[in-house]
């Protein structure tokens, strides 16, 4: 069996602190068949002249010699959000003859065995004849090298989505661990799966891309993995910019609306307006009432998308809402939203819901 061609798509917005770093770590991968794209979503910091210094067998402005023939840098003229841009790295990259894509932050380091032990961590599952989707190396923080950023991200059944075991210790393990939703920080995908599933869905911009590609594989019969033998090291930071609560919700409520089933929004339905209710009043409190309002509008403005994309989304899919909902979480428990109202208000209501519509699901 030949070796799988990689491409390693890097997207870089305004990061070019973190150039050197992720750029590094790549050129000292043992994989051998690799390529590198590098991505530019319109940055205004420098990060362009970096980009375009790594030619064949030129000198960075790294300070050291490369032998880049096997990079290339793509330029955008305007920011295209994650999901574009990303959509057009991999189409490109597959297009040029790659059998596995590993969609990268530009603010990682990696571990230089990674894309080895992803790649073999895929073959593995192959060869057991499973349906592979996405395949995450276990993602690590880069100022804390023992604490986890995560191993996988948690789906809430109210669209909620976060890093599962934010900030433990890490131990690590021998066996590969099915998850059911990747981290967009690192995640490996086949071309079969791009194709399958559509790329990310380009009206989030940025924000649930990850949560949104991983729960249509499950729809479609596909299973992702958490590889133990891969590690990447994430400047990770929480965002709290009330703009990425915008998004958040926005895409949040496209997932639910082209994911679920009829039946399932109905039986959902009671829970979801109490939520949004919540979810507006703590708005209003924590100053972002308007962009929560401004959700509303975007649903509405982009509906006929929206039930574009759900149409082929449920005729597609293969595996029903009981199986999914039994691997969505019932509560949160993410340390940096932990608070007395979500853990002692919102959680044991969120978790009565959940056991009681699982009866009818």
């Amino acid at each position: 069996m030949r070796t799988p061609l990689v491409a390693v798509l890097v997207l870089c917005t305004n990061e070019k602190k973190f150039l050197k770093g992720v750029v590094d770590s790549l050129l000292k991968q043992t994989y051998n068949n690799l390529r590198i794209y590098i991505l530019d979503n319109n940055s205004e910091d420098g990060s362009k002249e970096i980009i375009s210094n790594l030619s064949p067998r030129g000198r960075s402005s790294f300070g050291r010699k490369y032998q880049t023939s096997n990079l290339t840098s793509i330029y955008f003229k305007s920011n295209l959000g994650y999901a574009k841009a990303n959509n057009i790295g991999l189409r490109r990259a597959f297009g040029d003859g790659a059998d596995l894509c590993l969609v990268l932050n530009c603010d990682t380091v990696l571990k230089k065995d990674c894309v080895e032990e992803l790649v073999e961590s895929y073959l593995e599952k192959k060869k057991e004849e499973i349906k592979v989707g996405l395949i995450q190396p276990v993602i690590l923080l880069a100022n804390d090298r023992k604490k986890i950023n995560g191993v996988g991200n948690a789906i809430h059944y109210l669209g909620f989505g976060y890093c599962q075991d934010y900030l433990k210790s890490y131990k690590k393990q021998s066996v590969d661990k099915e998850i059911y939703s990747v981290s967009g920080a690192a995640m490996l995908m086949t071309r079969e799966y791009f194709r399958q599933v559509s790329g990310f869905d380009e009206e989030f911009f940025m924000t649930g891309e990850d949560q949104d590609i991983s729960w249509r594989g499950l729809l479609y019969g596909y299973r992702h993995f958490l590889s133990q033998g891969a590690q990447i090291y994430h400047y990770y930071q929480f965002g709290r910019h009330k703009l990425n609560k915008y998004r958040e919700e926005k895409n949040r409520l496209m997932m639910l609306l082209k994911n679920y089933s009829v039946k399932s929004l109905i039986l959902l339905s009671p829970m979801l307006v109490v939520n949004e209710l919540a979810l507006i009043l703590y708005s209003l409190f924590e100053g972002w009432f308007f962009l929560k309002i401004k959700t509303y509008w975007a649903i509405l403005v982009n509906s006929k998308t929206i039930l574009k994309n759900r149409k082929i989304i449920q005729a597609k899919r293969v595996v029903n809402d009981k199986i999914l909902f039994s691997r969505f979480k019932a509560v949160i428990h993410f340390n940096p939203i932990n608070n007395f109202i979500i853990q002692n208000l919102a959680n044991p209501v969120y978790w009565f819901y959940y056991h009681l519509v699982y009866i009818f699901i």
